[in-house]
């Protein structure tokens, strides 16, 4: 295989691992971040201060129920 082949190669499997990377961030954030900032904005909708919520979601892996415990 020639030096030029290969480095086409290379570009191509490069090309194509980054855009699974960026579909994959995509879906998680879509998936994720929906739920989490839902969970956030309801816990805040009853009453607790913003930043305990921030940051007891984050502790708990920002699973709603676990939070309220």
């Amino acid at each position: 295989m020639s030096t030029e082949s290969s480095l086409s190669t290379e570009g191509t499997k490069t090309r194509s691992v980054k855009a699974t990377f960026v579909a994959t961030t995509k879906r998680w954030t879509e998936e994720f971040a929906k739920v989490s900032s839902a969970g956030f904005n309801k816990l805040v909708e009853m009453g607790f201060p913003e930043a305990l919520v921030k940051k007891t979601l984050e502790a708990v892996g920002v699973d709603e129920r676990k939070a309220l415990d």
